[in-house]
């Protein structure tokens, strides 16, 4: 979609920026559709028209945290980041999905615009323990290779969030 496209429907159709609406859709093809406008937008990787619909309203946020979390997932679009820090997403709980998602340089915008590393740490470490107590036990016992790798991730980022706090945030960089 172009930054033209968006306008026209905007000024247009006057089409609501923050619902999930099929008029935003791409039918003609099974590209990323998913969500609001903005999540479209990130999801196909068009940084354009997600500065265009930030500028134009669109809220950074949803209560999902999706716009955010879509931008830092190991597929997603990291230049988005910024953006959506700089119109108003919190960084704290951007932080957290950050961490979660074992994306380094999304933790580091996130800190960079203000993001509370000791309130992220300790709402990773309450998701850590609620992860561990659905499983009943915290060894990596029955766990698939895959999901061993993701905690050990996790770990890992846990651990550069403390060195941050304590003012030795460079051990991972």
């Amino acid at each position: 979609m172009s930054i033209t496209m968006v306008r026209h429907l905007l000024d247009k159709y006057h089409m609501d920026i923050n619902r999930d609406n099929d008029d935003f859709r791409n039918f003609f093809h099974m590209a990323s559709d998913k969500g609001t406008p903005l999540c479209s937008a990130i999801l196909n990787r068009n940084l354009p028209v997600v500065i265009e619909l930030l500028k134009r309203g669109a809220s950074p946020e949803d209560p999902r945290g999706y716009p955010v979390s879509y931008a830092m997932k190991e597929d997603g679009f990291l230049p988005a980041v910024e953006p959506l820090l700089q119109a108003g997403a919190d960084p704290t709980s951007a932080l957290v999905r950050a961490v979660g998602y074992h994306n380094l340089n999304a933790a580091e915008m996130c800190l960079q615009s203000g993001a509370d590393p000791k309130t992220a740490l300790h709402k990773v470490l309450e998701r850590e323990k609620a992860r561990i107590e659905r499983r009943g036990r915290a060894d990596d016992s029955g766990m698939s290779k895959r999901e061993i790798r993701a905690v050990q991730k996790t770990e890992t980022m846990i651990e550069w969030l403390r060195r941050t706090i304590d003012g030795d945030a460079d051990a991972l960089s």
